[in-house]
This record gives C-alpha cells, structure tokens and sequence, in this order.
C-alpha cells in the first residue's frame, strides 16, 4: 500500500488532504464530519491558540531567567510531582495559569522524557474522562 497521498486526487485542499490522511492514519474509515462539522471546524473547536501561546510564551521567558531546558535538566528535575501539585492549586483557586504550567511541564516531559528512560507507548486503556 502506498502512502496516504500517492491516491488522492491534486483538486483537494490541504485541509482535506490532512482529513483524509488522519482518517487513514487511524486505520479507520471515518467519516469526512462529525456531528455536521467538517475537519477544519474540528480542528479550530479542538485547539486553543490563546492558551498555546500561553505555553510559548512562559517556555521562552524561563529560557531567558532560567536558561535552555535540555535533556540535563529533565533528569535534574521532578516534574511530576509538580505537575500535580499544580493541578491540586487549580482544584483549590481556579487559576487557569496553573493548567498553562501542567502543560508545560508534561510537554517538557514528553520531549525529555526518553533521555530519563521514559517511553511513550500508544495504547486505549478505556480510562476516559467520565461525565460530572
């Protein structure tokens, strides 16, 4: 099987072609909408560019206090437990900055997380959210 490109038509957007190559991708035939909304509705309805800001910003301010985040400080620091105390003073104040700094933290952990003997390992434990 070629790649998820080599049989769609030149016509389409890059929308589109990125719809269609997701849907591939998931090994799944899924529909082009879901619930009416096309993918790009999707993509915008999913995805805060305020709050990725917020994360870029804060990320390159401690670049300049603190200096570069490399694999040397992922393994000098534990930020897990950070993480979590964290959230816990989201649960207590409400403090949308807290949930900026989780984020940060876990992406530093995903992008350093090998260098400290971490793996990422794609699985659906059917551990979801549940309704309040």
């Amino acid at each position: 099987m070629g790649s998820p490109v080599e049989s769609v038509t030149t016509n389409l957007t890059a929308n589109e072609l990125l719809a269609i190559s997701w849907r591939r991708l998931a090994g799944k035939n899924l529909p082009a909408a879901v619930d009416g909304l096309p993918f790009q509705q999707l993509v915008e309805e999913t995805w805060s560019n305020q709050f990725e800001t917020f994360m870029r910003n804060r990320l390159l301010m401690g670049c300049y206090r603190y200096g570069r985040f490399g694999p040397q400080q992922a393994a000098a620091y534990d930020m897990v437990p950070s993480m979590i105390k964290r959230l816990r003073s989201f649960q207590g104040d409400g403090n949308l900055e807290h949930l900026v700094d989780v984020a940060n933290l876990c992406m530093l952990v995903f992008v350093h997380g090998e260098s400290v003997g971490m793996e990422m390992i794609a699985q659906d434990d059917a551990d979801h959210t549940e309704l309040k």
